[in-house]
């Protein structure tokens, strides 16, 4: 019988094979724990997440995927980021998976992060209460933070839409501030106005909630309230607020006033204000008034329908915001309602959306276009182009020009405009 010609492995290639074999039974057993075990699993990976550095590793598991973003989006080594792997822990043992799985409420989080030296509380002695991820979200938000009472319109602040300023007023009166001196308030509230305040409907932004106490202590009603909310005036940041509490006056006077021409009513107010430097509402008539905005919104039509295909409007209101305008500008939310408006935001914006005159038309989706304009020529930049399906009120393309992505400060105006209108965003926005 002949001999084996292989060589004899060497002592140091017995110990390496040896080593070699260790690494793959300790890899092996680990990967069976955490097959048995998933939320050991989950654990890991947070842990991993929150000590990265770089861009996202892309793991395959859509909540992984959704925290790697959230996590990217931090400040690193900081306060805010180890605040959010805790509460990410802490909902993970208390098998809130839903919450976990929301990008919504994954921003809720990173907003709570971020307020993480007012908290009264420790997060581990919270205990989830039910299934809803909306009213886990809340249930933290108020174990954390909550002494005293605090308004119900005031949560909408730790969910998207909200501002840091929100965030900061609900903090303060939940640990027992006065409303009038809240840090920040763009006006100033009469002791009247701090009760209404703290006693707005639960329709109410923080923002609106307070154009709601203005109207009620002038004399106006929640109807009144409400569309002034849905105006400009509730995105201008109250600017120029002593001239505009006359008007919150003069329509509080106005007995039985169609609401559809309360935005309509404002908008040729602003419009007058930036041609006549003097203009005012003393000695106005409501009758006066409503012919002169008749006529200003015929000529508006006038200038943008040229014939052509048209179809009615969808019921979602046009938008108009102050808030980071240009100087002597606005941004401005105009829906397209004429093939011949299509083209034109089709020429302008350099794609095709005027393909969409039979899905509009037929009541399929609704276009509108986002635009800055000048408060004194009404010259008009197109911006960004929406589309909105009518069927399930949500927003699902934004495009810029060339089909390009908005840019941020864009992005923010039409989720504020969506979240007035009532509509959702779509997953992929």
């Amino acid at each position: 019988m002949s001999k084996s010609k292989s060589k004899p492995l060497s002592r140091l290639q017995r110990i390496q094979l040896q080593q070699e074999k260790i690494q793959y039974e300790t890899t092996l057993r680990d990967v069976l724990r955490d097959h048995r075990n998933p939320r050991r699993a989950f654990f890991k990976s947070v842990k991993k997440l929150h000590r990265a550095q770089d861009a996202p590793a892309g793991n395959a598991d859509e909540t992984n995927r959704l925290l790697e973003a959230l996590f990217l989006g931090l400040p690193k080594r900081t306060i805010q980021r180890e605040a959010f792997r805790e509460l990410v822990l802490h909902l993970c043992r208390q098998h809130c998976h839903r919450l976990l799985a929301s990008r919504t409420m994954g921003v809720g989080l990173q907003y709570i992060a971020s307020f993480w030296g007012a908290t009264l509380r420790e997060v581990g002695t919270w205990r989830r209460t039910g299934y809803n991820a909306d009213r886990q979200l809340l249930s933290l938000v108020r174990h954390l933070f909550v002494k005293y009472p605090v308004p119900a319109f005031l949560y909408k602040a730790w969910l998207p839409g909200g501002t840091n300023p929100e965030r900061r007023w609900f903090v303060e009166i939940a640990a027992g501030a006065s409303v009038r001196q809240l840090s920040g308030l763009p006006v100033t509230l009469t002791r009247r106005m701090a009760f209404l305040f703290l006693n707005a409907p639960g329709w109410c932004t923080p923002t609106t909630a307070l154009r709601y106490a203005q109207v009620a202590a002038l004399g106006g009603d929640e109807w009144l309230a409400w569309h002034v909310g849905r105006s400009h005036l509730g995105g201008n940041g109250f600017r120029d607020d002593d001239f505009w509490i006359t008007v919150i006056r003069f329509l509080a006077t106005v007995p039985m006033l169609d609401g559809t021409q309360i935005n309509a009513i404002l908008d040729y107010i602003a419009h007058r204000r930036v041609l006549e430097a003097g203009f005012s509402m003393k000695g106005r008539t409501p009758n006066a008034l409503l012919r002169q905005v008749e006529a200003w919104q015929e000529g508006q039509n006038r200038l943008r329908n040229r014939g052509g295909t048209r179809w009615s409007t969808s019921g979602i209101r046009e938008g108009v915001f102050e808030e980071a305008a240009p100087a002597g500008k606005w941004f401005r939310l105009v829906e397209l309602l004429s093939a011949n408006e299509l083209q034109d935001e089709s020429d302008a914006m350099c794609h095709c959306v005027f393909t969409y005159v039979q899905s509009c038309s037929r009541g399929r989706c609704a276009i509108f276009s986002l635009r800055t304009e000048d408060l004194v020529s009404q010259a008009q930049q197109h911006l960004v182009t929406i589309e909105v399906d009518l069927h399930t009120y949500r927003v699902v393309q934004v495009r810029a020009r060339f089909n390009a992505s908005p840019p941020p400060e864009h992005r923010r105006i039409i989720a504020q405009w969506a979240g007035q209108e009532g509509l959702l965003l779509a997953k992929w926005m």
